[in-house]
């Protein structure tokens, strides 16, 4: 984008090596971190992201201080849709987006959108996602909250499994072996993010990054928690302790925080939780679970699985509706005509939208629409974690009657809610 342009003095180019340490900086800075990352972390974030990938604007009349006026990039991602198969697809993880704070207001974050909307749409991507750090800004941009997480804090006293029936059957729970962890876990993620819509697979560079802390030893990297991995053949759970710094002085209280949970099968979801609500010396655990989750069911009081706040995680942009309509499977059989208004890029319009034994046919329509609504409407009912009956009834989605209203959440219904499982 030219400088010469007096609506938008900036240069907006795609970054080079050189860029990277004003990056650092400016992520710090805009993410209220303590100073950027040190060094032997920067190798590791830099292999998720290649260059070519990131969008950096620079103000050419700063010749004294920080010229870098913002920053966006994003990640090759694949998430599982709903369907019978569970099928997964291409989406474009938009992440790693600040614009500096001396240049808000004049048109940056916009720029940024459009130049990567460029390409993913180049590219031929049917969705983008990203994690919203604030829910007002990405709307705009035709971006919907897609997938919700319950965060809790359960005091593991009180906290008990219900009696049990025989386990003599049941498969143990372990430590994970330090040299076993990076083996495992990712084929256990792997086989649990095909069982459940919105999950985020994770990639080579992903594992990498997660495990930098040196994952084949027990001792952590300085200034890093210890963390600990219990494993059950069909899940595991990654957590680490530290002291509350609410507690009183007198009173040691120690926190575990499991900041991945995964379970493929019932019995070690079950399994893994009688671990962790024994684990010696705690006396908390916060988490974060699906809003489907069954814990609060499994205990015996469910008051000390004290769900402290429900949050959007996800959010789901639909760059291409005939391919993600067809992309994802349904729940009931479905003849609409949907009319989709996109203010931003001007890729909506009407479409036929035809499923059969939740197979779906997607065609451009010159009909009278029988559901309207906005493309991040649609970004919101797309994984099934917001009925279209709720965006009706909200004024955000607009049906001819009751009859198609309930044929949508037919339609659009799944077994399981969508839950991302990782942060990008």
């Amino acid at each position: 984008m030219s400088t010469s342009n007096p609506e938008f003095p900036f240069e907006l180019r795609r970054a080079t090596d050189d860029d990277w340490p004003d990056i650092f900086v400016a992520d710090a800075r805009a993410f209220l971190q303590q100073g950027p990352m040190p060094e032997s972390d920067r190798a590791s974030v830099r292999g998720m992201y290649g260059n070519d990938d990131v969008v950096v604007v620079r103000d050419p009349a700063i010749t004294a201080g920080q010229s870098l006026a913002g920053v966006a990039t994003f990640e090759r991602l694949q998430i599982t849709v709903p369907g019978p198969d569970q099928p997964v697809v291409r989406a474009a993880g938009l992440t790693w987006v600040s614009v500096a704070s001396t240049h808000r207001r004049r048109g940056i974050l916009r720029a940024m959108m459009s130049d990567l909307f460029d390409q993913w749409e180049s590219e031929e991507y049917p969705l983008a996602a990203l994690i919203a750090s604030e829910a007002t800004i990405y709307e705009r941009y035709g971006f919907g909250p897609a997938t919700f997480t319950d965060s809790y804090r359960i005091e593991i006293e009180k906290a008990q499994l219900r009696a049990e029936a025989d386990t003599s059957g049941t498969t143990p729970v372990v430590y994970a072996a330090p040299g076993d962890i990076t083996k495992v876990l990712p084929v256990l993620h792997d086989r649990w993010a095909r069982t459940r819509p919105g999950a985020v697979h994770r990639n080579e560079n992903r594992w990498r990054n997660i495990f930098r802390i040196v994952p084949d030893t027990d001792t952590p990297a300085p200034g890093t928690e210890a963390v600990h991995v219990l494993l059950h053949q069909d899940g595991y759970a990654r957590y680490s302790v530290a002291d509350d710094p609410a507690a009183s002085r007198t009173v040691r209280i120690v926190r575990a925080d499991v900041f991945d949970f995964v379970a493929v099968t019932d019995e070690a979801h079950r399994e893994l939780w009688r671990v962790l609500l024994n684990l010696d010396l705690v006396s908390t655990v916060d988490v974060q679970l699906p809003t489907d989750d069954p814990l609060p069911l499994a205990v015996t009081d469910f008051r000390p699985v004290a769900r402290e706040a429900r949050g959007d995680a996800m959010w789901l942009r639909i760059l291409d509706i005939p391919a993600a309509l067809t992309l994802r499977g349904y729940r009931g059989d479905l003849d609409v005509v949907i009319d989709i208004e996109d203010p931003f890029r001007g890729r909506g319009g009407t479409f036929g939208l035809q499923v059969t034994d939740g197979v779906a046919q997607v065609a451009p329509s010159t009909a009278e629409p029988d559901v309207r609504m906005d493309i991040a409407v649609l970004g919101s009912i797309y994984l099934g974690a917001i009925a279209p009956s709720a965006m009706a009834a909200a004024g955000r989605l607009w049906t001819a009657g009751p009859d198609i209203t309930a044929a949508l959440d037919r339609a659009w219904a799944t077994d399981r809610a969508p839950f991302a499982g990782t942060y990008f």
